[in-house]
């Protein structure tokens, strides 16, 4: 019963978050209206309360705030290690901390006063009654909100499909809040010209406030209480916190041996990565322990019998890379007596350049492959000296990797004289492929500038081929030591090879896929389309050559997807 309490505890604080943020979401749409009149502002607002504000719907806003409230003081409360933490996560706790403050004060101005003292909390009443009602509303709005998207974002990042919606989310986070305070400016300058009328005041004021109640007295001096007896609450919780890991520190340690790198001892209801992190272990964790990816794994060498038994989410993501018995997600994994583990994947204490830090342990994505490579690069360097040949060949990759890096792309590796590119590790697949395509055009104008720099160091002009494809790939970190490096696997990444193969036959510079033409914003009214055989695929693969890149008619690329 208590196992499966605790499994339903992120549920039930996720839910609660999301129906808060649902309300916050409609509460600031219903603010939008406002940049049509106060009129319209109002109107909105009767549809806002019917929802709302309807018998069976009035309590579930209050009850989801204490619901998030409570789970998240026990989350607090029980974690053993604040390491594990990213700084997106120390924001969210801090705006979590400041919200009660300014979600009492509205509620008690709005919902409560309506309860206790009838109340009609207008668009009206509300604006003329508080002189800084704007900027209060509106800040207790974006503290709110911008709590709850770092959780949606979080709770999303890992999912295979939010690349898809990653980019309109964010453009509605920003949107949606920004629209909000130009419907308050303007209802509230609305309500300042039309409060010089005395009818109008009086009719107002009638109608929300018949009784004349100072509610505004009456909020400030509930929130001196509340606000007391808040922060006699966060002292009690911090203190009682600190007592009870002392006691658990103090009477009953648990050893936890990593195989050939520590022993270390840790208290009761600690997870195997918190216990990492707290005592310096180099420990990989892309989601901040959430149990939303798989980066945290490890194996269990000895103690099967001495840990936790896996909740549904863990081993639903244990089952999703077909992992055995002995593996355990360190994040959810709470040791009750010794055992001995081993971290299975590499931590990063630093990112690689170019590349995103989140799918350097895995993801899989849809990208552009680009493979480039010099022709007849053997012959041109029969006869010369081993410098002379690592020179031209360093001049080569020094430009090309210029261009690719300039528009976007991730320089993959250097293959004898061949190139392989990334494009879209992040971002669109529109505006990889976009980029992708001015790289290539880029790489044959600087080939042109090359070849001028190197005219006296090599018999003839040096050409290349360039092949173009985009698809789905596993992108993530992989070799071994030094070797290892951010790459991609896929049939998509062989196609890309193959198309720079075929530039060879087709006495081309350049083979693009048509996947990756109809996602970019070329002009094809003057390229010819055409298939090709593709070694290891039974169908033909249906491509645009290009004699020159340099002819590519680049269509400025639109960002409203």
């Amino acid at each position: 019963m208590a196992r499966s309490f605790q499994a339903l505890i992120p549920r039930l604080r996720l839910h609660a978050g999301l129906t808060l943020l649902l309300y916050v979401t409609t509460h600031l749409l219903n603010h939008a209206w406002g940049i049509f009149g106060l009129a319209a502002l109002e109107s909105s607002r009767r549809v806002f309360l019917s929802f709302w504000r309807h018998p069976a719907v009035f309590w579930v806003v209050p009850a989801s705030l204490l619901i998030h409230v409570l789970l998240v003081s026990y989350k607090l409360l029980t974690i053993t290690s604040w390491r594990r933490l990213h700084w997106n996560e120390w924001l969210q706790i801090g705006l979590g901390l400041i919200m009660p403050l300014l979600i009492t004060s509205h509620i008690y101005a709005t919902r409560f006063a309506t309860i206790l003292y009838g109340i009609r909390d207008t668009y009206s009443y509300v604006l003329l009654s508080q002189a800084t009602i704007a900027v209060d509303l509106y800040l207790m709005l974006v503290v709110v909100w911008l709590h709850g998207n770092l959780g949606l974002m979080a709770y999303l990042w890992h999912k295979p499909w939010f690349a898809r919606i990653k980019q309109p989310l964010l453009i509605a986070q920003i949107v949606i809040p920004l629209l909000a305070l130009v419907g308050i400016v303007v209802a509230h300058r609305e309500v300042n010209q039309l409060k010089q009328d005395p009818q109008w005041l009086e009719q107002v004021w009638q109608f929300a406030n018949p009784q004349n109640i100072d509610v505004a007295a009456a909020t400030a001096e509930f929130m001196g209480w509340f606000g007391s007896g808040y922060l006699a609450l966060l002292l009690g919780l911090g203190g009682g916190r600190a007592i009870i890991l002392r006691l658990r520190r103090k009477h009953y340690l648990i050893s936890v041996e990593y195989k050939g790198i520590a022993t270390v001892t840790i208290a009761p209801g600690t997870s195997l990565l918190e216990a990492s992190l707290a005592n310096g272990i180099p420990h990989a964790h892309s989601c901040g322990g959430r149990g939303r990816c798989s980066t945290c794994r490890i194996e269990i060498i000895e103690g099967v019998k001495a840990l936790n038994p896996p909740t549904e989410t863990e081993l639903r993501l244990l089952k999703r890379f077909g992992a055995s018995g002995d593996i355990r997600l360190a994040c959810q994994t709470i040791p009750t007596a010794a055992c001995v583990v081993r971290p299975l994947l590499h931590h990063h204490d630093r990112s690689l350049p170019g590349a995103p830090t989140m799918i350097s342990h895995g993801a899989d994505k849809q990208i552009v492959i680009m493979f480039a490579d010099l022709r007849g690069f053997t012959t041109l360097s029969e006869g010369k000296l081993p410098y002379d040949t690592v020179f031209i060949l360093n001049q080569y990759f020094q430009s090309m990797g210029q261009v690719i890096e300039a528009n976007g792309g991730y320089l993959d590796k250097f293959i004898g004289d061949g190139i392989m590119a990334l494009f879209g590790l992040d971002g669109t697949l529109e505006q990889a492929c976009h980029n992708a395509l001015a790289a290539a055009q880029a790489m044959a104008y600087q080939l042109d500038v090359l070849n001028q720099r190197l005219e006296h160091d090599v018999n003839e002009p040096l050409r290349m081929g360039i092949g173009i494809h985009c698809g789905h790939v596993i992108v993530g970190d992989l070799g071994y030591k030094r070797a290892k490096h951010l790459t991609a696997i896929g049939d998509a990444v062989n196609i890309a090879a193959r198309l720079e193969e075929a530039t060879k036959t087709l006495q081309t510079q350049l083979v693009v896929s048509r996947a990756v033409m109809q996602h970019s914003a070329l002009d094809l009214h003057n390229l010819a389309l055409s298939e090709i055989p593709i070694r290891g695929r039974t169908q033909p693969l249906e491509i645009y050559s290009i004699e020159s890149a340099k002819s590519l008619v680049l269509v400025p690329l639109t960002l409203n997807t």
